[in-house]
């Protein structure tokens, strides 16, 4: 949930990893990668990480 990653979509990914031995999931927000890599392989996970291109959004603020 730290990640932004519902918990149901967690679950079957680590479902597939054990039925299929290799899975990717895609992370919303990861603010520390080192961190996130850690925390995985200290739960047996052999981790790579990459990095997947995202949309540029343009914000502004609303004139009044």
């Amino acid at each position: 949930m730290r990640r932004h990653v519902p918990l149901l979509k967690a679950k079957r990914a680590i479902e597939a990893v054990l039925t299929e031995s290799s899975h990717d999931l895609r992370v919303a927000m990861v603010e520390d990668p080192e961190k996130l890599c850690s925390e995985l392989q200290s739960a047996g996970f052999l981790v790579r990480m990459a990095s997947v291109p995202g949309r540029a959004i343009d914000v502004a603020v609303p004139s009044m």
